[in-house]
């Protein structure tokens, strides 16, 4: 593949299809493994997700270029509701105000 023309964070990775890839910084997502710690999700051009150990001054790096994170992923719906209703099942104001 050959290296990107414009500027901007990139990220090299080994996609299972495709062999090495070279894809933006928005094509990636920090995330974490059960037991195996953070990882960096790569999303080739070919739909293939690859999950790329990363230690932690790789997600400074990463973090910093505007990668994003897993974390930030939008609420849905569902669980809008489900916050709704354990607020509906004790009174807040009451709460703060005895210190519990």
């Amino acid at each position: 593949m050959r290296k990107p023309s414009h500027s901007g964070a990139w990220v090299r990775a080994r996609c299972s299809n495709c062999g090495t890839v070279t894809v933006p910084v928005g094509r990636t997502a920090l995330g974490s493994e059960a037991g195996d710690g953070a990882v960096c999700r790569v999303f080739c051009y070919c739909g293939a997700v690859t999950d790329v150990p990363v230690d932690d001054r790789t997600i400074e790096l990463l973090v910093a270029a505007g990668a994003p994170t897993e974390a930030g992923k939008p609420i849905t719906e569902h669980e809008i509701a489900r916050f709704a209703a354990a607020l509906d099942t004790c009174n807040i104001v009451e709460e703060a105000r005895s210190g519990s």
